[in-house]
């Protein structure tokens, strides 16, 4: 302190400390961890509409709450999420082959997935 003290008691000296103010964010953006039919694994993925979810990590599975909460966040207004997809550890990629059929999955009426091949491709 550069002052010269005459009396006991406290003392305060205030110092520039160079940081600028806060500035504002957004904060209507959300974070979702959870299972998913597919997607990058481990890793945040922005994503800002329901279409674009389904697109990347496959929709809603039943009994499982990520694609259900996701939903509703945007039919409530929400604009980002970023989503992190949860594997086990020892899972492995589908195959498109079995048995010398080629098998390309697809996504049944009822949000169920099933295999179909053939022997051609």
């Amino acid at each position: 302190m550069g002052t010269t003290l005459s009396y006991p008691g406290v003392y305060i000296e205030e110092l520039s400390s160079g940081q600028h103010t806060i500035t504002g964010v957004a904060t209507s953006i959300a974070a979702f961890i959870g299972w998913a039919n597919q997607g990058p694994v481990g890793e945040a993925v922005m994503v800002e509409s329901w279409s674009q979810y389904q697109a990347t990590f496959g929709g809603m599975i039943p009994g499982v709450y990520l694609g259900y909460s996701v939903y509703q966040f945007f039919l409530n207004g929400g604009s980002q999420a970023y989503i992190v997809r949860l594997a086990w550890s020892d899972a492995v990629a589908a195959s498109n082959s079995i048995g010398g059929l080629h098998c390309m999955p697809t996504v049944l009426g009822s949000g169920q997935t099933a295999l179909a091949c053939s022997s051609q491709m």
